[in-house]
This record gives structure tokens, sequence and C-alpha cells, in this order.
């Protein structure tokens, strides 16, 4: 049985980019996990997981966008 992990936030320290991301399951596909910026290539990205309210609004937005 698959098991969703809670959502993250990737931030880059070098450039700003910022991605949150929501695995569907605990089987990341691409695009659902982050080890540099897509954007400047720093390998030096801050992940926060989101917990609570932040992880709710994250899914429901994700729901409502991606139907």
């Amino acid at each position: 049985m698959a098991i969703q992990p809670t959502a993250l936030r990737y931030s880059c320290t070098a450039c700003g980019w910022k991605k949150t991301v929501s695995p569907t399951s605990d089987a990341l596909m691409p695009g659902e996990f982050y080890s540099c910026c897509p954007t400047c290539k720093n390998p030096h990205l801050q992940t926060q997981k989101l917990e609570g309210l932040s992880s709710l609004v994250h899914d429901l937005r994700h729901k409502i966008y991606n139907q």
C-alpha cells in the first residue's frame, strides 16, 4: 500500500527559486524531488516539511487546480 509523504518546500539560497511538491505516493516521480536548483544548479537547497495547516492548504490548492 502506498503511503503519501508530507509536502515539501524546496528553496534555493542562491537565486531565490522555490517549489512546493506534494507527492501522491512514496514512489517519487520526476519533478517531485530536487537535489539541486533547476535554475542555477546550486546543490545546497533548503528543504522544509509542510505540516498542519500549510500542508492542508497546499493539498487543497493542488486538488482544486489540477483536476
